[in-house]
């Protein structure tokens, strides 16, 4: 009697296992089918874009295509060895900088006031957030109303900031690193909330000043963070649009490598597009992978080598 009932129960949880075994299967089909659709299939199917030519086929309907090796490669080259493109990168690279140089100090520097709870604190993590909660494309058309019709009706000029050539880039950055201060401000706050208190306040019991905790007590502990922030941040030197599709939509005066290929992306086509009214042409979809994978080839080695350093020479938190 009793191997009957331990046969059943032996049963039953073989029957319990199997049901769980399919159930959590069933579960995973369906992320592991949007993995492999949309990001095996769509990444795969973009690399084989760099490499093919497409042209409008002979009886008029769809497309003919065929290999064209590094021929989109070296159009690519061509485009990029031309003087505006040449400033084009020369302005990511002046907007990464400057993103790096000005807003990472001064987003570590109002992270660390707001740590500290000095006076006004929350009021600052307020207004240095608002960014983030409002609509990116709200706040892109307030602020050039407001340096533009606001600031001509309170100065009297005859052009905005954004309107003006030797103030237009300048307007621009400012308004880059304010909108991108919320998310840093609240990843370095909360790495700073996770440093221990007993640290700071044995240091504080040694003597040292605002600025000495700062310097080798805060920055070493939340460096992890810091470097993951550098670290991703080299991406954006080929996808910042610096807001100017928003602000100018077709019509900007300068350009960046993320405005281009977003502007590219969006008059292009699988066959090369000519607008005869701008007398401008458009890349191919196939040029545009072309760049997007030369971007990545560039990115990547760079990425790893700067976090090697940074790991390698950066303050140790121990």
């Amino acid at each position: 009697m009793e191997r009957v009932s331990n046969s059943i129960a032996e049963k039953k949880k073989l029957t319990r296992e199997k049901k769980r075994l399919i159930f959590f299967s069933v579960m995973l089909i369906f992320p592991i089918a949007q993995f492999l659709v949309f990001y095996v299939y769509v990444n795969f199917n973009t690399i084989l874009l760099a490499f093919q030519e497409y042209s409008n086929a002979s009886g008029g309907y769809g497309y003919d295509v065929k290999f064209a090796g590094f021929d989109n490669f070296v159009s690519v080259i061509k485009m990029l060895g031309t003087g505006d493109n040449i400033s084009m990168i020369w302005n990511s690279l002046i907007v990464y900088l400057v993103s790096m140089l000005v807003g990472t100090t001064l987003a570590l520097f109002f992270s660390y006031y707001i740590y500290k709870k000095y006076l006004l604190a929350g009021l600052f993590q307020v207004f240095l957030f608002l960014p983030q909660v409002l609509s990116s494309v709200v706040l892109s058309l307030l602020f050039k109303y407001m340096v533009t019709d606001g600031y001509m009706a309170l100065t009297g000029a005859t052009r905005g900031l954004l309107d003006a050539t030797e103030t237009q880039f300048g307007t621009l950055l400012f308004f880059h690193i304010w909108v991108s201060f919320g998310a840093n401000i609240l990843i370095y706050s909360g790495a700073m909330s996770g440093i221990n208190e007993s640290i700071v306040e044995s240091a504080q019991l040694e003597g040292v000043n605002t600025l000495q905790e700062f310097w080798y007590i805060t920055l070493p502990m939340i460096f992890p963070t810091f470097i993951t922030f550098l670290v991703t941040g080299i991406a954006g030197i080929f996808t910042a649009q610096l807001n100017l599709y928003t602000i100018y939509e077709n019509n900007a005066p300068i350009e960046t490598v993320g405005y281009f290929l977003y502007f590219q992306s969006v008059h292009s086509g699988l066959v090369p597009q000519f607008n005869t009214a701008m007398n401008e042409a458009y890349l191919s979809y196939s040029e545009i992978t072309a760049f997007g994978l030369m971007i990545t080839l560039v990115v990547v080695p760079t990425t790893m080598l700067v976090r090697k350093l940074l790991t390698k020479y950066g303050p140790n938190p121990n």
